[in-house]
Parts: structure tokens; sequence; C-alpha cells
């Protein structure tokens, strides 16, 4: 589904990622850890197109994309979350969600119409109040982004990715400044809204990660240091000795 062959990103002197090569096959789930630095958020910049590389090529559905813009290839089925939730705060709850259905809609024939007009039609309100049901928000459709808690907007904007029914979904920590009730709420609704997609999870709790993904990867210093079975990976000794800095 994925692919990277010799994918590299360099700020100045520093490698952030170091000649990647990583497959992810169709609706398999990744999980990517590691320690701070690794590269593992400019990994997934990579992979989006939010940063060109230095050299290397993303390859998806056997088609170089390593050009394309983020854009285009979310148009192709690449979507992703960012590491802080991001959502339009000043727009409300269910104008998000909207904003996402309009990816699918043919009906607004300009940039003003699109952007300046009414774009809640009644189809769109119903679709967009589907999907804010699905995560506990429907109540909160008329409220300001704003007005919602941290683990709502991540919520919200999980929601928002799979609203635009991607082929591929990279999820970047999306665990970070949840509590345990919201993180297992958060699991619960990428396992339900992932099956048959392609995924692609970074996050610092590990146990969480390897609770519902088919393969781990372990990253340092912008290389892949071991993949596998969750399972295997976590009782590597070079994972040990270098995730954990266990001897």
């Amino acid at each position: 589904m994925l692919e990277t062959v010799n994918l590299s990103k360099y700020f100045g002197g520093l490698k952030a990622v170091d000649a990647v090569n990583f497959k992810v096959n169709t609706n398999e789930k990744v999980g990517i850890i590691g320690p701070n630095g690794a590269g593992k958020t400019t990994f997934i910049n990579l992979l989006s197109g939010l940063y060109p590389p230095t050299s290397g090529k993303v390859i998806y559905l056997r088609e170089n994309i390593t050009s394309m813009g983020i854009s285009e290839r979310v148009q192709r089925g690449i979507v992703r979350t960012f590491q802080l939730a991001s959502v339009f705060t000043d727009l409300k709850v269910v104008e998000n969600i909207a904003l996402a259905y309009l990816k699918f809609t043919n009906v607004y024939k300009s940039f003003k119409e699109r952007f300046l007009g009414n774009f809640l039609s009644e189809e769109i309100i119903d679709k967009a109040f589907k999907a804010l049901k699905e995560v506990g928000l429907e109540n909160k459709a008329y409220k300001q982004c704003s007005e919602l808690s941290y683990g709502e907007q991540r919520k919200l904007e999980i929601m928002m990715a799979l609203t635009l029914d991607p082929k591929v979904i990279l999820i970047d920590e999306p665990f970070a400044g949840l509590s345990e009730v919201e993180i297992y709420e958060i699991i619960d609704l990428l396992k339900e809204h992932t099956r048959t997609k392609t995924m692609v999870i970074i996050d610092h709790k590990v146990s969480k990660v390897t609770s519902f993904v088919d393969r781990l990867c372990v990253m340092c210093e912008g290389k892949f240091l071991c993949e596998g079975k969750p399972d295997d990976v976590i009782c590597d000794p070079k994972v040990r000795a270098i995730y954990w800095k266990y001897e």
C-alpha cells in the first residue's frame, strides 16, 4: 500500500530520517515507537507530504508520489492527524466535520460558494451528526470547538480524518495529554473505524500502541532499529538497550 525507498530528511547536518526503507501492506496496522528525537514525526511528515525529502522516494499503490503535495495525497487517500489536536477552534464542531465532507461534493462551483457561502446543506448536516454521534459529540455540535476539552478535540480531529474515508491514515501521538479513560476511548474509536484501512501510528505510550497493531517498528537516530510482532520487538535486547536504556 505504502512504501519508502532510501527516504531521508536532513536539517543542516542533522539526519532526522536516514535512508529509511519501509513498507506497510493493505489493511495492516503498524506502530512506530522510539525515544524523543528518533525521527518519528519527521517520518510521518514525509509520508503525508508536509515535508519534502532530502532524498529517496515515497511510493503509494506502486506510484511515485514523492513530489506530490499534501492536498493531492489526501485526495488519493492518505490522511493524517497531528501531535497537537488540529481543529478549527473558531468554527463550530459540526462545521469542522462538514468541511471534511466537502471533499465528496460537487455542489460548490467556486471558491466563494465553498468558503463564504452556506455549506451546511441538510445532507451534510445529517452526515456530520452521524459522525459526531460516533464520538459522543452530537450534543455539542453547535458549540465552538474552543469550548471542547482537549480530549474531545482529539476525538473530533480523528473523526474528521476518518470522514475523508482514507485508504491510509497516519496517526501522530494520539494519546499525548489524555487521561487513561480518554486513551481507551481513542483506541476503541481506531479499532472500530480502521478495520478496513491501513494505519501507521506513532506514540510514546508503548503498551497502548502494542495492544492493537499488527507490527511494531522501533526508530532511533533516524533509522529503523528493529521491527516485527509487538511482543518480540519489546523483548529484543537492542530495543531494551537503546529505547529503555536497559543493558
